[in-house]
């Protein structure tokens, strides 16, 4: 078991160690070595503190140091000066060491906490990668097998079913690795935003018609005559932005649940929220909703890649917009996304 000093009692012990020390430089006037270099032994002391500033400890002493000059001796040589100017520059030697150290250790735990972040990263990404690429790979032997078994007669209307099922899965699969491919490019920052004049309504009716014809038992509703006709932006990264918003909004959506699409134009932002009336997202899990790879504790039973939302705010921030996003359990969420619409006269 580690033995922890506590900070108040710390910051009691170095106050007193001080004063002692002081005290004793008032009765005690030595010409070989000055007393004032026991004020090393509390400086020392600051190092298993964060509150207590080596710099500020040091000018403390200094100054005690200073004041303890007045006990000497009316004899007192050079030495005697010499010895006190000595232990003055080995308390702020000190107080420079363990600011040092200080920085050491912050700089190791950023670094094991940098190591922990990407080994969990890791982690989940195996987990999702192995559980999304498993299922639609069982699902391919699975029809497959069936279509391929012999000495048994199979209508054409079977073939086409399954076979609609194995190119599904094999479509999951290429969506899933676009989506990794899309990760990687943004941790490595070699994705630029274009300059793109972007309509806005086309873009919305083709997204909502795509994710209506991958969710056909969830209704979406658009209103979106407030929003500009155009806004300057990067049309790809601006696509992928809504359509994983919107995807993910009818994923977690009830049987017959209702998704609303809905825009206006705040100031010099083009703002579109997305809301639905799914299962919601715990509140110790919106914090984290737009990590990679990170998936709330209530979404288990659902496929996805948890990389939806994070592509989305990183793109979002690239074209110099942001999301928000609200949501109770059982009631549903809205994410908001503001957009710049841009330059007006580049718009028209």
């Amino acid at each position: 078991m580690t033995f922890r000093v506590s900070e108040p009692a710390l910051i009691a012990g170095v106050a007193i160690a001080i004063s002692a020390v002081f005290s004793l430089d008032l009765v005690i006037t030595p010409e070989d070595v000055s007393v004032a270099l026991i004020y090393a032994g509390p400086l020392f002391a600051t190092v298993l503190s964060r509150r207590l500033n080596p710099y500020v400890i040091a000018t403390v002493t200094t100054t005690l140091s200073v004041i303890g000059i007045v006990t000497a001796p009316d004899n007192a040589g050079l030495g005697f000066y010499g010895n006190r100017a000595v232990a003055i520059v080995i308390q702020w030697l000190v107080a420079a060491l363990v600011v040092s150290h200080r920085r050491g250790e912050a700089l190791r735990q950023e670094q094991l906490t940098t190591v922990l972040e990407k080994a969990d990263r890791q982690k989940r990404f195996l987990e999702i990668v192995s559980h999304e690429i498993g299922t639609s790979l069982t699902t391919i032997e699975g029809h497959a097998y069936r279509l391929m078994r012999p000495n048994v007669q199979i209508k054409a209307l079977e073939i086409e079913e399954r076979g609609g099922k194995i190119r599904k899965a094999v479509r999951h699969i290429q969506a899933l690795i676009q989506r990794l491919q899309l990760v990687g490019e943004v941790e490595g920052q070699t994705l630029q935003p274009s300059q793109d004049l972007t309509p806005l309504t086309p873009l919305l009716y083709d997204i909502s018609e795509t994710v209506q014809t991958s969710y056909p038992l969830v209704r979406i509703e658009i209103d979106i005559k407030s929003l500009p006709a155009a806004i300057v932006a990067d049309t790809f990264m601006l696509q992928q932005t809504i359509e994983n918003i919107v995807s993910n909004a009818a994923k977690y959506s009830n049987e017959n649940g209702l998704v609303k699409i809905k825009g206006e134009l705040i100031g010099a932002f083009a703002l579109i929220r997305v809301t639905d009336q799914g299962r919601g997202i715990p509140d110790r899990d919106i914090p984290h909703v737009f990590d990679v790879y990170f998936r709330a504790g209530n979404s288990h039973d659902v496929r996805g890649s948890g990389v939806g939302l994070y592509i989305a705010k990183r793109f979002a921030e690239m074209m110099g917009g942001r999301l928000e996003i609200t949501s109770e359990v059982g009631k549903g969420t809205e994410v908001s996304l503001f957009m710049p619409t841009g330059d007006p006269e580049f718009r028209k």
